[in-house]
């Protein structure tokens, strides 16, 4: 994958993030539909894992790139996406995280101001708060997500399918340059917490470790 298309990949992520970024303040609004059920079985398991394709398409991925992962997600800010065709990994926390990049034998430190917009729309499934959105069914089961005016610079809207169970199978968002980002999620599972320790990359040995500016 090029230079181009890797921050690109990241860019994607923090874009989506930038639509929730603020949502950890505290608030009495109820959840939003579209995510209450997985904010539901969250706060019972403490650990949710998904099988994720996610597309980028746009310009800034070179037309489209697709890539399969798995996404797991633990309360109260913690965001982990690998890639097992090649290897790749990226962890989000509040206080920073980590993105290994085995085809060129980096790791990228990312810092509390980076994490903050990339944990993003995630946040939304960890805490279910949508105190700076509003939320409209556009559909049966698809919800429209879109920022209130007060939204803080966020992205104007979001959408998120949910299946019969009530968890979310489709993510779709609009990155920094206009690439549209699709996440399709299938076979969420509820498990025990790991703890932030599954939440650290630790670079192998003879990877240049570089600190984000």
């Amino acid at each position: 994958m090029s230079h181009a298309a890797k921050a690109c990949m990241l860019g994607a992520l923090l874009a989506t993030g930038q639509i929730g970024m603020v949502l950890a303040e505290a608030t009495t609004e109820p959840a939003p539909i579209s995510t209450r059920a997985l904010t539901a079985r969250l706060r019972v398991s403490g650990r949710a894992e998904v099988p994720v394709t996610w597309t980028v398409i746009g310009d800034m991925a070179d037309g489209r790139k697709v890539r399969r992962g798995v996404l797991a997600l633990e309360p109260p800010d913690r965001v982990r996406l690998e890639f097992p065709d090649d290897g790749e990994r990226l962890t989000v926390r509040s206080d920073g995280g980590e993105w290994l990049q085995p085809a060129t034998q980096q790791m990228l430190l990312l810092k509390p101001e980076h994490t903050a917009a990339a944990a993003g729309l995630w946040e939304l499934f960890l805490k279910g708060n949508g105190i700076h959105l509003f939320e409209r069914q556009v559909g049966r089961s698809r919800y429209l997500l879109t920022a209130k005016p007060s939204g803080l610079g966020l992205p104007d809207s979001a959408w998120i399918t949910i299946g019969r169970s009530g968890l979310p199978t489709t993510l779709e968002a609009t990155g920094p340059s206009g690439e549209r980002q699709i996440y399709r999620m299938g076979g969420w599972r509820f498990r025990r917490p790991r703890g932030v320790t599954a939440f650290k990359l630790e670079a192998p040995p003879g990877f240049e470790v570089i600190a984000l500016p």
